[in-house]
């Protein structure tokens, strides 16, 4: 294909390169027209919005990461939309729409009636399927040519595009439009057209005339002067002020499109007496097309207005796509607004319903959807304002890709990751192969790869950088994928798995970055070539499985340079040993179908599904107790129990409940207007309800949670102005939970973060959370300081008794509620270190907590792959460094941290060649619901091991160094109210030795 779109569209943007501009238009410029005529119904109509899409290109400075296709046809949908909203023709086809289907006259629905619905739906799908579905479809491109461009297998291409055409059949369901999904291909299929001659030609002039010129914007009049002879209008124009000539950013002058949002059709029908016209040759039968309104609220009136602004500096943000996406199965569209030149945005003519709000990408804004997203609930007659996203300007890491002879390399993918954050961040190598990638923290544990369709570079680890960022990175294409492999997978008894994802990753460079994935065709088969040299693990994932379903690798390979390794035959679930079977069922008594059943004990798990009865079966199981728990969908299932060898075992899956809430002035009884309010899990209200990744927005003192598991569970509102209340309430399966929670006036809490010199410090997180870990600070936010290190927390739980700040570079202050809210924030400290065992490198993970100072943040990671390890941003305090290596022994010693300290802590695991073995009983008989931990102290390390008793109550600790040891008990399960549940018991091992203990619980108590 060339040149990347991208990479186009950058030469475009910075050197106004009309070559590049112009092979844009070539190649996108039919699926634009086609997309507006669909809608239009009007070729010549379909013309003039086609060129405003491509002026609008011509203008744009936005990066666009993902698809430019997808950007285009979004634009293309959005101004045809525009421009029938004024216009009879939208009036006529959705009142036609609208008729119901039971009529006296059968009606056959033409294919271009159907497909201006489904350009909507397209423009409304999830970004992994929108380029897909359009380059396969709207841009009659192949399946090849769309896996090269988007850097991934055929395979996943082809399984996203049926997924994709699925959601679009859902979207026209929940319109009304009931389709089968095969008429939907039948029809995309004939869907593609190129450009009239004379509109391409014009588009060519465009690039042309606008690379002699800055960015120019078009109004209506304009683009009929463009049909005319743009070249002789441009000069026109400027001299009678038709266009305007933007020569920066700042003063550019843009056309905001308006929200894209669907009306109801509840209007006169201007069609209605009219005669029923002949179906068309291209007609689908009304037998494949059923037509059913989907009732939604009248009211448009409700809106969504706030604020995208840099966190550090407060400046508002320019032309952000600020999105407004329905929750699932609500009947209404997305909408969307830009934001201004002071970062304002208002969504307009909404819906009542659940809203999620979000933000397209922003260059060198690196957003994480996690803490970005605010959920917001309009009710009849209200607005939602300050729905507001303070965004942290990114880190700049810079560099170049070249290849293995020193050459700079174009359109590489770069990809980036802080070791154990598991964020991805991606950047494409540009002309002189310079790329730019945007992180989010400061890290000393950086990784970085790049890669292109034939080589990849050595994956660079533990890089350094600061605020400051880092350059001058140079990452060499030297490794080259010639190696493959092909097999099949199929299962136990011999049945060819469809559909089945593989999962590669090579072992040699890492976890993060080096990872393929491929599925079997209808016969099980695969093929995975353009592989370089090096070790592969091998995971498989069941085709009806969103995820990685398992850790457990079927397959381990070296692979040298052109090696083509075939026959590779792996059997799914074929693991032997004891097995637990049994059935997952609703709380109605309905088998739960594609469920995860994950069967673990300690670090060890096994992974089955359910099938469309329910019933599933993990094998590969020791004589012992396992937990079960219960994956289906976001929910999860209570643990239970179960010893291996169980074949019956009944998973009830709790059912769900609604809660219907009012949040009312706590004097005076009248509605709060405007509210945030979350529940949680568990039955104790803690500081993580407050969070602001959990919110959702309320109007008019009332609100709605719908699918809660059965059960008692906290539920909290709260409000600027106002102090949270929160109440713990009992949920029953398919019944209405009323709760009103009364909000009390209070003053916000308000203070200064300042450094060691009194310096005001910006953008620093504010929070109140105890123990939030490192990675997951952000959504623990309360508030962020602004430029001169204020901050503001509207609404403070009287739960919170120690307020905190956290800023990279710097360890994490505190001050208590009752002060006066002045936080400073020490010098940052760090620790490292390596951990080996017998002077080998150890699959382990370290973590580090503070247990005096609780307020103050955890963190956990892997160790690197040379077992070395370094945690920054710490306080002054007492914290403990522990590490636990995969199914092996922990060892952890507590650490004494000063500020701007770095303190240095290796550990070394032992092997010893000692035992202790035995069984737990109770007057005589086996107890199988107890884990055991054996503790040794080792100068200032304490040494432990933990094991769960078999199915006769036998347990056993091998390689133990000799010492004095604590062995202690720990029973599950329901027991009497007089019945202990821990034990100890103290015993002596000398090295080689092997101690027996049978302890009966009757003799202990």
């Amino acid at each position: 294909m060339g040149r990347s779109d991208e990479v186009l569209l950058e030469q475009w943007q910075r050197r106004r390169d009309a070559d590049a501009f112009a092979e844009l238009v070539q190649r996108h410029s039919g699926m634009v027209f086609s997309s507006c005529k669909r809608i239009l119904r009007d070729p010549s109509l379909a013309e003039d919005v086609a060129q405003e899409c491509f002026v609008a290109l011509l203008q744009t400075r936005e990066c666009v990461r993902a698809s430019l296709g997808a950007w285009l046809h979004r634009i293309a949908v959005r101004r045809s939309i525009d421009r029938l909203r004024s216009d009879s023709r939208r009036r006529a086809r959705e009142a036609a729409f609208a008729e119901p289907a039971a009529t006296s006259v059968e009606r056959n629905v033409a294919v271009d009636e159907l497909l201006a619905h489904v350009d909507e739906a397209i423009a409304d799908l999830a970004d992994e399927y929108k380029p897909i579905v359009i380059g396969r479809f709207l841009e009659n491109r192949t399946h090849a040519d769309i896996a090269r461009d988007l850097e991934m297998p055929e395979s996943t291409v082809r399984h996203r595009l049926e997924r994709g055409v699925e959601r679009i059949r859902e979207s026209l369901r929940k319109q009304g439009i009931t389709v089968a999904v095969t008429s939907i291909v039948a029809a995309l299929e004939q869907s593609a057209e190129a450009a009239p001659v004379a509109l391409a030609a014009r588009l060519n002039k465009l690039a042309v005339s606008g690379s002699a010129v800055a960015p120019v914007v078009v109004g209506g009049a304009a683009a009929a002067w463009l049909k005319a002879g743009l070249t002789v209008v441009v000069a026109a124009a400027l001299g009678t002020g038709i266009w305007q000539v933007a020569r920066s950013r700042e003063i550019a002058v843009r056309e905001t499109p308006a929200s894209t949002v669907k009306t109801s059709a509840n209007t006169a029908n201007p069609v209605a007496n009219a005669p029923i016209a002949p179906p068309r040759a291209n007609a689908i039968p009304a037998s494949a097309i059923s037509i059913n309104p989907a009732p939604v609220s009248a009211d448009t009136s409700l809106s969504i207005s706030g604020r995208v602004y840099d966190a550090k500096t407060g400046m508002g943000i320019f032309d952000v796509r600020v999105i407004a996406r329905p929750n699932e199965g609500s009947a209404v569209q997305i909408a969307e607004a830009m934001t201004d030149a002071e970062g304002r945005y208002a969504i307009n003519a909404l819906h009542a319903g659940e809203y999620s709000v979000l933000l397209a990408g922003v260059p060198g804004y690196p957003l994480d959807l996690n803490s970005q997203v605010r959920k917001v609930t309009l009710t009849l007659g209200e607005v939602a304002r300050d729905v507001d996203f303070a965004l942290k300007k990114g880190i700049r890491i810079a560099g170049t890709v070249v290849s293995a002879e020193g050459n700079p390399v174009t359109d590489a993918v770069v990809l980036g990751v802080t070791f154990g954050s598991g964020r991805l961040f991606r950047a494409r190598s540009a002309e002189g192969g310079a790329f730019v990638l945007f992180m989010t923290e400061p890290s000393d544990n950086l990784i970085l790869r790049a890669e292109t369709e034939d080589a990849e570079s050595a994956t660079l680890r533990d890089l350094s950088f600061t605020e400051d960022g880092l350059e001058g990175v140079t990452l060499t294409l030297d490794q080259i994928r010639t190696a493959s492999i092909s097999g099949e997978v199929v299962l136990p008894d011999g049945t060819p798995m469809k559909g089945a994802q593989l999962d590669l990753t090579r072992v040699d460079q890492g976890e993060e970055l080096s990872w393929r994935n491929e599925e079997t065709d209808t016969d099980g088969k695969f093929a995975i070539d353009r592989l370089a040299s090096g070790e592969y693990s091998v995971l498989v994932t069941p085709a009806e499985i969103e995820y990685t379903s398992t850790d457990e690798e079927y397959l381990r390979i070296h692979l040298e340079p052109g090696q083509a390794v075939s026959g590779i035959r792996i059997v799914y679930g074929e693991k032997g040993g004891m097995a637990i079977a049994g059935r997952v069922i609703d709380s109605a008594g309905k088998p739960v179908a594609n469920a995860d059943v994950i069967c673990h004990f300690g670090t060890e798990s096994e992974t089955a599904h359910t099938d469309a009865d329910g019933r599933f079966m993990v094998t590969g199981l020791e004589n012992k107790r396992y937990f079960l728990t219960v994956l289906h969908g976001q929910e999860m299932s209570r643990n239970v129990r179960f010893m291996a060898g169980t074949m019956d075992a009944e998973i009830v899956l709790p059912g769900k409940g609604i809660i219907v809430g009012r949040v009312l002035h706590a004097d005076t009884g009248e509605p709060v207007r405007s509210f945030s309010f979350a529940y949680g899990k568990g039955n104790w209200i803690r500081d993580t309800l407050f969070r602001s990744s959990n919110r959702k927005a309320g109007t008019n003192g009332g609100f709605e949670i719908s699918d809660i598991e059965e059960g008692e569970v906290p539920v909290a509102a709260w409000a600027p102005g106002f102090a949270p209340d929160a109440k713990l309430v009992t949920i029953k399966a398919n019944e209405e939970t009323h709760v009103e929670l009364r909000l009390k006036e209070a003053a916000p809490f308000e203070g200064m973060v300042v450094n060691q010199e009194g310096e005001p410090i910006a953008g620093a997180t504010v929070y109140f959370e105890r123990s939030p870990e490192l990675s997951d600070i952000k959504n623990a936010a309360a508030a962020h300081t602004d430029a001169e290190g204020r901050y503001k927390i509207e609404s403070l739980p009287d739960i919170a008794k120690t307020i905190c700040a956290f800023h990279s570079g710097y360890g994490i202050g505190a001050t208590p509620v009752r002060g006066d809210g002045r936080i400073v924030l020490p010098a940052e400290a760090s620790i490292e270190g390596m951990v080996t065992r017998e002077d080998a490198t150890v699959d382990a993970r370290v973590s580090i907590s503070y247990r005096e100072e609780p307020q103050f943040m955890s963190d956990h990671r892997r160790l690197a792959p040379d077992g070395t390890y370094r945690f920054t941003c710490l306080s002054p305090g007492t914290a403990v460094v522990r590490v636990s290596e995969r199914n092996g022994p922990s060892v952890e010693r507590a650490v004494t941290i000063q500020a701007g300290q770095n303190l240095a802590a290796d550990f070394t695991i032992e092997r010893g060649t000692g035992e202790v073995v035995g069984a737990i009983l109770d007057n005589g008989h086996p107890v199988t619901d107890v884990q055991l931990e054996l503790r040794r102290i080792d100068g200032d390390s304490i040494e432990s091991r933990r094991v769960f008793v078999d199915g006769d109550g036998g347990f056993q600790f091998d390689e133990v160094p000799a010492g004095e040891l604590t062995l202690e008990l720990e029973r599950g399960g329901e027991l009497a109210d007089d019945a202990r549940r821990k034990y100890e018991v103290k015993m002596t091992l000398r090295e080689g030795e092997t101690i027996t203990q049978k302890i009966d619980l009757s003799q202990l108590r």
